[in-house]
């Protein structure tokens, strides 16, 4: 299987799979190609695409730290002002960042009874824990978060953090 461009006789182009199997038709060896127009799908990719960039683009033009974790606490996205504020690279975030890792060991405990809590659909309001940057610096956050649901299921956490050292 390849992904190819058909080019029509009036000049249109059109993106396909071609495949090819060996075949034997009355004794003599052939190929049998098939071609599966892919346009439709080239489309739907495109527009997420875009879509997934417009979101990306708003979380990093928010002044407030915009995040999502897996349903065990790693941090999948995390917007550039939250990487920023808490020193770590994209780099580090893509090696699997615990979302228990940006705050106090004292407040742990507490974040994981929440993020279940979380999991299971119950809304909380606004919890304040102490965030700790990279370099062990501390201050004051208030988070909302909710569950990302997936087919049903909770599939992880999406939330804002909020600095509140102010």
């Amino acid at each position: 299987q390849a992904e190819r461009v058909l080019c029509t006789a009036d000049g249109r182009e059109i993106p396909i799979v071609k495949t090819v199997v060996p075949a034997s038709m009355n004794g003599r060896n052939c190929l049998i190609e098939s071609f599966v127009d892919i346009s439709e799908q080239i489309r739907i990719q495109r527009a997420i695409e875009d879509s997934e960039q417009r979101i990306r683009g708003l979380a990093d033009s928010l002044p407030q730290i915009v995040f999502e974790t897996d349903v065990v606490g790693k941090i999948t996205f995390g917007n550039r002002r939250g990487l920023e504020v808490l020193q770590y690279t994209q780099e580090e975030l893509a090696k699997g960042l615990n979302a228990l890792d940006i705050f106090i060991p004292e407040d742990r405990e507490r974040i994981q009874n929440n993020i279940i809590r979380i999991l299971k659909g119950e809304i909380l309001p606004d919890v304040e824990y102490t965030a700790r940057r990279k370099d062990g610096r501390t201050f004051p956050v208030i988070i909302n978060a909710a569950p990302i649901k997936r087919g049903g299921r909770a599939a992880g956490i999406r939330g804002i953090v909020v600095d509140i050292s102010d």
